[in-house]
């Protein structure tokens, strides 16, 4: 059984080996009026068989490839040794991957809420905080929480180029096509059930030991994409972060509705003012537009850059 734990206060809601074979040889210093010790090295003594033997399949290779693709072997150590710095080991990706389950798996035990309103948030804690601003507050919809429809890895780690020292790996949480509704382009109903998808899961993370921190952050600075940070427990909690990206199922809005001259925000029902002018008179919002249109595409990314 797992272990419980209180909603954390904070929530909005290069390794070096030495040769074992060749210990360190140490300068001492020398006393005036002493000699000092002459150090002798020896030669290495290889057999003639070594020494003439031809060289491998693999060094050709690599001889070649310093030859057409560097230039020079100089360049091509220095590529290795900046590759040695920044990629990750496999004991850090086993730690990643074993956290990644254990966050998948509390995941799909979210428990199910009732059905309320869009700006009802009597379901939350008062430890949990919505990370969207919810102004102007009343606006249509339904929602409630329920287990993601799937948890799937996206961005830099699936694809091999996450690298040191800063190391965020990407979750995609589909919520599922229930809680969702065909007109949640509309007036930032989809933005807000977004949020209060995130703040559900943090509310459900929180009691978990197996997970360090939680805070919000935005995505590339926008407000509008609000994204749930999560950390390791223990001595860990510092060595990478798992963000989670809540995102519609694939295919539930269509694209061609987050046109830069189309507008998805209408002017009377933010301003709150009666106007007798008609909804195709309101302004474009692309940014509005730009941040929900975002989240249809990082699986349609991350399939298009592993097929090349």
């Amino acid at each position: 059984m797992k272990k419980k734990k209180q909603p954390s206060e904070e929530m909005l809601v290069s390794d070096s080996s030495h040769d074992e074979d060749q210990p360190a040889v140490q300068a001492k210093r020398s006393k005036p009026g002493v000699p000092s010790e002459e150090v002798v090295y020896h030669p290495v003594k290889l057999s003639r068989n070594d020494l003439y033997r031809p060289p491998s399949a693999e060094e050709l290779n690599q001889l070649k490839e310093a030859e057409s693709l560097f230039h020079c072997s100089l360049l091509k150590m220095q590529m290795e040794e900046l590759l040695k710095e920044v990629v990750l080991s496999e004991r850090r990706r086993q730690q990643i991957d074993s956290f990644i389950a254990n966050v998948t798996e509390h995941l799909q035990t979210v428990p199910t809420s009732p059905k309320v309103e869009v700006s009802d948030l009597s379901w939350l804690s008062g430890s949990v905080k919505v990370p969207f601003l919810l102004m102007p507050k009343a606006t249509k919809g339904k929602f409630y929480m329920t287990p993601p429809a799937s948890v799937n890895l996206i961005g830099s780690y699936p694809l091999g180029t996450c690298i040191k020292p800063h190391i965020r790996v990407d979750l995609a949480v589909t919520i599922p096509a229930e809680v969702l509704q065909e007109k949640d382009f509309l007036n930032q109903r989809y933005p807000r059930k977004r949020a209060l998808y995130l703040a559900g899961l943090a509310q459900h993370l929180s009691s978990s030991s197996e997970v360090g921190t939680l805070r919000y952050s935005c995505l590339h600075g926008n407000r509008l994409r609000p994204v749930l940070v999560l950390t390791p427990p223990g001595k860990d909690s510092s060595s990478f972060t798992v963000r989670l990206h809540a995102c519609p199922p694939p295919g539930f809005f269509k694209p061609n509705r987050f046109h830069p001259q189309r507008n998805n925000v209408r002017t009377e029902w933010y301003t709150g003012v009666q106007t007798a002018q008609p909804e195709s008179s309101d302004p474009p919002t692309p940014h509005y537009n730009s941040s929900v249109l975002g989240d249809l595409l990082p699986r349609a990314h991350l399939q298009f850059l592993s097929c090349r």
